[in-house]
């Protein structure tokens, strides 16, 4: 909201930049018509059960202060259950995992090329625990002399004699 504000030329109206007293005549009136205009911006971005509250405010500053003390605070019990509610969730958890995956993918070097695109391709994807045994096969069947880095395995049999 602070940016589409301050985009807009409106952030001095709820940060206190712009008090209603600096105007006089004609500025005053303008003030009040951009004043009502951020305040209906506002009304309208907050949820609806919010907008009683606001509907009648004097000034978008007033707003703004109202909602900063009301929500603007570091409440760690709330954070808390709304992680372990987060975290209950299928769709995140199984988030998680692939994240987890990619983050093992991203951290082998370029000789592992091909089994990472193996695994990026294989339905249904791969845990973390499965795909470092699929890293590890591949790093063992190198050290035998069976798998070369920079060939693919059919052609790497077709040249040995």
């Amino acid at each position: 909201m602070r940016v589409a504000l301050l985009v807009k030329n409106k952030l001095g109206f709820v940060d206190g930049t712009y008090l209603k007293g600096s105007y006089r005549g004609e500025l005053a009136t303008q003030w009040q018509r951009c004043n009502a205009v951020v305040v209906s911006w506002l009304s309208s971005t907050v949820a609806s059960e919010l907008v009683p509250s606001i509907m009648y405010a004097f000034s978008a500053k007033n707003v703004w202060d109202e909602f900063k003390e009301r929500f603007d605070m570091d409440n760690l019990t709330r954070i808390y259950r709304l992680w372990t509610e987060i975290a209950k969730s299928r769709p995140y958890v199984e988030h998680l995992v692939r994240q987890r995956l990619l983050q093992f993918l991203m951290g082998l070097n370029e000789s592992y090329s091909q089994a990472r695109s193996n695994v990026l391709q294989r339905r249904p994807v791969l845990l973390v625990n499965q795909d470092y045994v699929v890293a590890v096969q591949e790093e063992s069947q190198r050290a035998l002399g069976v798998v070369e880095p920079n060939k693919e395995p059919l052609t790497m049999l077709a040249g040995r004699g």
